[in-house]
């Protein structure tokens, strides 16, 4: 299975891009239609974020987030061929500067974002500024992870999974490396801090926040979105002013709600390309049962 994926990036790699995303449009069409149980979700959590919308609006959106998840297949595919020659006419960068100012301080840098846009590659664009490191779920399936990997190898980028990477996230911090969090998905009181997001409770990561505080680390967002003609462009929020008052436990609430509010603002304003499907409101502080 991992040599037919081989095989299969290769040839992706070689065909020209723009008949690969039309493939990745088809691919998308036909996961919705395989994948027609999750619709509600993505309803349901539609109904949380963006409000009282239509019917046709959010069918839009869905229809849109497939297509965008069949191209992200596509240029996933791709990686290899990225790793080598990233093109800046095809990747550019808005608010560079912001990553330059923290690199300067010369204490690492937390970098916040989610599941929109084209966020496999955007570590391999960050790669280009020095140490680079992600924060990775293992994936069940061991074929699938493997191959995964293989991928990522091409980012030029450390891959940590969450299990027992504190260690290896500290050390890399203090060689002015970059580090990546996603902070997007449902989370257990372990591991997370509820949060507002929409108009619900939202059990969120709140490593990103506790590392921050403890080692004083700056922290950015960041998120690598479809522009037009299936270009993209890698956005990089100001440093974010931590929220420091002592109490720690609550600064870290506060603070991992206002990351949480800027990948909100950027879910809002790129709707087709946040990963509706993810059932992120699963666990309610009241035990609530929301799908």
């Amino acid at each position: 299975m991992i040599f037919l994926l081989k095989v299969l990036s290769k040839f992706f790699c070689f065909l020209p891009r723009h008949m690969g995303l039309k493939v990745g449009v088809f691919i998308g069409f036909l996961f919705r239609m395989a994948n027609f149980k999750r619709n509600k979700i993505c309803k349901r959590n539609m109904g949380i974020i963006l409000g009282d919308i239509s019917v046709e609006r959010a069918e839009t959106i869905t229809k849109k987030m497939y297509e965008n998840l069949g191209k992200n297949f596509i240029e996933y595919l791709r990686l290899p061929l990225y790793g080598k020659n990233l093109s800046p006419e095809l990747f550019s960068i808005e608010g560079v500067e912001h990553l330059e100012n923290v690199l300067k301080k010369k204490r690492g840098c937390i970098v916040i974002t989610g599941h929109l846009g084209l966020w496999e590659i955007a570590p391999l664009m960050f790669s280009k500024f020095g140490k680079a490191a992600v924060i990775v779920k293992k994936i069940r399936n061991e074929k699938i992870d493997r191959f995964i990997n293989y991928l990522r190898s091409f980012q030029n980028t450390r891959i940590l999974t969450k299990k027992n990477s504190s260690k290896e996230i500290i050390s890399l911090l203090k060689e002015n490396a970059l580090i990546g969090f996603v902070i997007d998905q449902n989370m257990n009181t372990d591991f997370g801090v509820y949060i507002k997001l929409g108009n619900m409770q939202a059990c969120t990561l709140s490593a990103p926040a506790l590392l921050a505080l403890r080692y004083n680390v700056p922290v950015l967002c960041s998120f690598l979105v479809r522009i037009d003609d299936d270009n993209y462009k890698l956005i990089i929020t100001p440093e974010i002013e931590l929220i420091k008052t002592g109490d720690i436990k609550n600064d870290i609430k506060e603070n991992t709600q206002e990351f949480s509010k800027v990948l909100e603002d950027c879910i809002l304003k790129y709707p087709e390309q946040w990963t509706w499907m993810h059932r992120r409101f699963k666990n309610q502080p009241d035990g609530l049962k929301i799908y």
